[in-house]
């Protein structure tokens, strides 16, 4: 193929964009009826500018662990009312675009595009509010909006599978002028013998409740499948990137959470402790102890 032609091809391929539907964070029922419980009489006043200068903060302080990620994101954040009094604590989405390698990709690798590489929706009114300082001492019975906005954010550096089972079969990747090319993360997914599971857009074996990787660390994929939780997720359940997060603890990058972004092609530095939080877990804790592990999904539940 000529020089020119193969510039041409690569140009028409480059402009292709595609908007991911959303991914929520959900809180489980009994999250919801416990911090109702334990009402606190003081809460945060926070504004768009606030969610704003906060997912700025939280994406550098990623982007000083993971440095080849890029440092002048594109990123739309604000008060969605339409999740005012339920359990949806946020939503992400994130800009596809399909590269010369035929794969789609986040659009923060490619600094030619001008749109939102992700857009955040967040709960304005959760029980308790918003937890948003640095310090997690503070945090009492309510959730942490950086450990919400990280988890969001970590989705939008790429760890998002477009697998879908509707409950007969399966579906993935995207398609763009009636060609389905599948997604970069997909393809990096292994199953137990270390083999890739897609090819093309299609499956090489039906997964539903396998035992899946990525970068060695096992996905969360149980036999009833979960949009937007099952396979986007680890199956570690205290760390960042599990299926479900809870209240009252902050929670930072970790060894898992890293593993998975090296096999995404994002190398990832730290000196974080290997629990992967950066704050003890309040003593608040003790009054729920089996809840004291539950659950965040891009669904917290």
């Amino acid at each position: 193929m000529c020089v020119t032609c193969m510039m041409l091809w690569k140009a028409i391929f480059l402009t292709t964009f595609f908007k991911e539907s959303f991914s929520i964070v959900t809180m489980t029922s009994q999250e919801f009826q416990f911090l109702q419980e334990h009402k606190m009489n003081v809460r945060e006043h926070l504004s768009n500018n606030d969610l704003n200068t906060i997912v700025y903060e939280e994406w550098y302080r990623l982007h000083s662990y993971c440095p080849s990620i890029s440092d002048d994101p594109s990123i739309q954040i604000y008060f969605d009312g339409s999740l005012t009094g339920g359990t949806v604590l946020a939503w992400a989405s994130q800009t596809l675009i399909l590269d010369e390698d035929l794969l789609w990709k986040t659009s923060l690798i490619k600094p030619y595009y001008s749109g939102y590489d992700i857009t955040i929706g967040v709960n304005p009114d959760i029980p308790n509010g918003w937890h948003s300082s640095l310090s997690c001492d503070d945090i009492g019975y309510r959730y942490d909006l950086r450990t919400v906005l990280r988890h969001e954010l970590v989705h939008g550096m790429s760890m998002a599978s477009s697998l879908y089972h509707d409950g007969t079969s399966w579906s993935l990747g995207h398609v763009t002028s009636g060609i389905c090319y599948p997604r970069f993360y997909d393809t990096k997914i292994t199953d137990s013998t270390g083999q890739p599971i897609v090819q093309g857009c299609a499956l090489n074996s039906d997964v539903l409740g396998a035992d899946l990787y990525l970068g060695g660390v096992k996905l969360y994929n149980p036999n009833i499948f979960q949009a937007g939780s099952s396979i986007s997720h680890h199956n570690y359940p205290g760390h960042l990137m599990y299926k479900s997060l809870s209240s009252r603890t902050c929670i930072d990058l970790g060894d898992y959470e890293m593993q998975m972004l090296g096999a995404l092609e994002i190398p990832c530095n730290s000196t974080i402790d290997s629990s992967g939080t950066y704050a003890v877990r309040c003593e608040v804790f003790s009054f729920l102890p089996s809840l004291a592990l539950a659950l965040l999904l891009v669904f917290l539940s």
